[in-house]
């Protein structure tokens, strides 16, 4: 009898998941948007440095691009955060988001400072860890083509990790408008298909 309590407790569970799942496609996608088109332009930026030689230090761009996108999301999430009303699903996507970001910045800054990871290889790094994330992410949003950009964050990661000239820019600002700025383009539209303004 109490095994069968435990598994409906757990059924249950499991459906108040699903069902907050489908109420997360809120998400505008903006956070989506301004950072892939934040660390395209870095990346751009880096391409037209190199190339032409130019004599400015590369990373303290990088320094204040991600200091605007950090700014940006978190404006963004306490501004649209309703106590008491997050889903319990939402409550995973934020985290596991957050936590991505928080990875990724702790990688970038921090391996490319205490020279643990070389320069050319921040980027494959970073791919890999967007990959994870996207990978994990659509098992909350039930989108097939999610997974699918996980797979390609992955691929990139692992192209990047044997291209490293100027066009491994390239790549990376190719992925990051395919794999980042899209789906926020997807989120976006959906958002103003459901509500009509985007908030």
């Amino acid at each position: 009898m109490e095994n069968e309590k435990n598994a409906l407790d757990e059924l249950l569970f499991i459906k108040k998941v699903i069902q907050d799942s489908q109420r997360i496609m809120v998400d505008n996608g903006i956070n989506y948007i301004v950072w892939g088109l934040l660390i395209t332009f870095g990346m751009l930026l880096g391409y037209v440095k190199f190339l032409l030689n130019l004599n400015f230090d590369y990373i303290w761009g990088w320094v204040v691009i991600i200091a605007i996108g950090w700014s940006f999301s978190l404006m963004t999430y306490y501004r649209r955060r309703k106590p008491g009303k997050e889903t319990f699903a939402g409550r995973i996507m934020a985290r596991l988001w957050f936590a991505t970001g928080v990875t990724m910045t702790i990688l970038g800054f921090g391996g490319y400072f205490t020279g643990a990871i070389a320069g050319q290889y921040i980027s494959s790094v970073i791919a890999v860890v967007l990959g994870a994330a996207y990978y994990i992410s659509s098992i909350l949003y039930e989108w097939k083509w999610f997974k699918l950009i996980g797979v390609l964050w992955w691929a990139g990661g692992f192209v990047m990790f044997y291209i490293t000239d100027l066009n491994q820019l390239l790549i990376m600002a190719f992925l990051m408008i395919i794999g980042q700025v899209t789906p926020g383009i997807v989120f976006y539209c959906k958002y103003k298909n459901q509500f009509g303004e985007v908030k």
